[in-house]
């Protein structure tokens, strides 16, 4: 396959023309009230990919954009569709993470409901580059910051945030960034929450 790069200039860009069968699917895979319906969705856009009928960046974008939706059931299929998209396309992180700060960056006139759909969203588009292993080695230091900020933003995005960081960085012998991580989370005793009692717990297994 053809590695996917980032277009050079916006004024290039031109729309792609998309059947109105595959658009449909893209419909189905956000309505998806069960697993063999969702799955099922996703396997038909991944076919269109595989079968050109479907630019994978045009995909892409898709699919970021509907990670955004107030619906679970709408999220949990634009997260399983673009998690295999990446695993079988030989898509870039950059492009990627040029989607989620084009369609999910947080500000303007958004409502507090707005911003806290859009940052579950990128919390899901960088956990989905992560399962499907498209961040490399010199990408990891900018997702562990930009998951960082996504905590910060609410609180509740605190655990899921330390969850990923605990699978996918730590344990990793890189000194710099469970020191990033720590500089954004505290872990001393006095500033001890359960999330960041997980992170030192975590932390401290590494030493063992």
């Amino acid at each position: 396959m053809v590695i996917l790069e980032e277009q050079t200039s916006d004024a290039e860009h031109v729309e792609p023309v998309v059947k109105k069968a595959t658009l449909d699917q893209f419909w189905k895979l956000g309505q998806a009230r069960n697993e063999k319906n969702r799955l099922e969705s996703a396997s038909k856009v991944l076919q269109a990919v595989a079968k050109s009928e479907v630019e994978a960046v045009y995909t892409v974008t898709r699919l970021v954009k509907g990670l955004a939706g107030s619906s679970n059931n709408a999220r949990q299929g634009y997260f399983v569709c673009l998690t295999e998209l990446l695993r079988q396309a030989e898509v870039e992180y950059k492009t990627v993470a040029k989607q989620v700060q084009a369609n999910l960056k947080i500000g303007g006139t958004l409502t507090k409901g707005e911003e806290a759909d859009f940052l579950v969203a990128q919390l899901l588009a960088y956990s989905a580059m992560l399962r499907a292993g498209v961040v490399q080695e010199e990408n990891r230091e900018e997702v562990v910051r930009e998951l960082l900020e996504i905590s910060g933003a609410r609180r509740y995005l605190l655990l899921p945030v330390i969850k990923l960081l605990v699978e996918h960085f730590l344990g990793k012998g890189d000194s710099d960034i469970v020191s990033i991580i720590t500089s954004n989370i505290s872990v001393k005793i006095a500033d001890l929450n359960i999330d960041s009692l997980y992170l030192l717990l975590s932390i401290h297994k590494l030493d063992q």
